[in-house]
C-alpha cells in the first residue's frame, strides 16, 4: 500500500492535508491495484473540485450490516435489509473491505449545475464492478464522499453477497 502513500504525498505536496487510515485487510495484487487506482482518482477529484480542508482516506474489512455500498441487487439479502446497524455496530466480514474517500463538497455556489463531461466517478464504479464490489458517492452540503466496497479476494469468485448497507448518514 505504498503507492497510495506516494500518491497521497503528491496531493499533500500542493498543500492539501490528506490523512490516510489503512488498516491490513490482506489484498492481494489485485486487490491492492484496484484500491490504488480508485483512491488516486478519488484525491485527485478532491484536490481539483473543492479547496481547503482535509481528504481522508480510510481502508477497513467491512463490518457486516455496516459497509454502506449495499447489496447487488441480486444478492439473497438484497430485500429487507439495506439501513440497517450503525457504524459501530457489527461483526467483521473477512470476505469484504470498505475504501471510503471524504473530502469537503466541491465548490459550488447554491443553485449552481456543474458542467458535465468528467467520467472519473462512472470509471471508478466500473472499476470496482469488475473487481467483484461496488462503489457510489454521495454529497451533502459539508461532505463529499466515495465508497467502494471490494472482496478481499480480487481476482476469484466473489461471495455470493455484498454486506447489507448499514450506512449511518
Amino acid at each position: 500500500m505504498a503507492a497510495i502513500d506516494t500518491v497521497c504525498q503528491r496531493i499533500r505536496d500542493t498543500g492539501r492535508d490528506v490523512q490516510l487510515h489503512l488498516a491490513p485487510v490482506g489484498l492481494g495484487p489485485a486487490g491492492e491495484r484496484t484500491v490504488y487506482r480508485i483512491v488516486q482518482e478519488a484525491v485527485t477529484n478532491a484536490a481539483r473540485h473543492s479547496t481547503g480542508g482535509t481528504i481522508e482516506v480510510t481502508l477497513e474489512p467491512a463490518l457486516q450490516g455496516t459497509s454502506g455500498a449495499g447489496p447487488r441487487p441480486e444478492s439473497p439479502v438484497a430485500a429487507g435489509t439495506a439501513g440497517q446497524g450503525t457504524a459501530d455496530q457489527g461483526t467483521a466480514d473477512q470476505g469484504w473491505v470498505v475504501l471510503t474517500v471524504r473530502n469537503p463538497s466541491p465548490n459550488q455556489q447554491p443553485g449552481q449545475v456543474r458542467r458535465p463531461g468528467g467520467r472519473g466517478l462512472l470509471n471508478m464504479r466500473e472499476r470496482a464492478r469488475l473487481a467483484g464490489g461496488d462503489l457510489t458517492w454521495t454529497t451533502g452540503p459539508d461532505e463529499f464522499e466515495v465508497r467502494a466496497t471490494l472482496p478481499v479476494a480480487v481476482g476469484h469468485p466473489a461471495p455470493t453477497a455484498l454486506p447489507p448497507d448499514g450506512n449511518s448518514r
